[in-house]
């Protein structure tokens, strides 16, 4: 991915949506994809990912709801390269955030998760996490997913791996995070990288 006019030392865009940041970057770049309804920015203590993006598969009569579950990390230096500790942390996020499909009443808990997330900030006086869609929006498909397909896909967004220079020790890391997530919930695994 072309991380132009990004601090890849800079993670979080915060609430004064830092546009200079990695998780902004890759915001705008989801938001140009144009697939979800939802795109939600749930970065800090107690996220399931640090961006959430939800789309289903008919607004009619959906029958699937997907979920991208995008975990941002910042880079340990200014330039990518191929150092493993950039790699840590966010394949453990990401292997951590399939629990939502632990079970059945577990899908549901992740869009009440959203939707709380989302009144403490409002009722706090503070700027909305979502960047695409609408409250109500997200209630609606609280309530659908209690009866549709839930099927999560995970994305881990570290600017600092370079896909040139990748070492065998940070491919390592991502293969048994994919080998994991594959074959525990059958979930995809994507890396945006420099």
């Amino acid at each position: 991915m072309d991380w132009t006019n990004t601090d890849l030392t800079q993670e979080s865009q915060r609430e004064e949506r830092r546009t200079e940041s990695v998780q902004f970057r890759m915001i705008e770049h989801i938001k140009a994809e144009a697939r979800h309804e939802i795109l939600f920015d749930d970065d800090g203590k107690g996220e399931a990912a640090d961006i959430v993006g939800i789309s289903l598969d008919s607004l009619t009569l959906p029958k699937l709801i997907t979920v991208d579950l995008y975990h941002c990390k910042y880079s340990s230096a200014p330039e990518p390269g191929a150092r493993i500790g950039d790699m840590y942390e966010v394949c453990g996020q990401a292997q951590r955030s399939v629990l939502w499909m632990h079970n059945k009443d577990r899908r549901t808990d992740l869009f009440a998760h959203l939707l709380k997330r989302e009144a403490l900030r409002i009722e706090s006086g503070r700027a909305t996490r979502l960047e695409v869609g609408t409250r109500d929006r997200l209630i609606e498909i609280r309530d659908l997913s209690r009866t549709c397909r839930i099927a999560i896909r995970v994305f881990i967004v570290q600017p600092g791996l370079s896909k040139i220079q990748a070492a065998d020790h940070q491919l390592a890391v991502l293969g048994v995070t994919e080998k994991f997530l594959q074959e525990t919930y059958q979930v995809p695994l994507q890396v945006y990288c420099s």
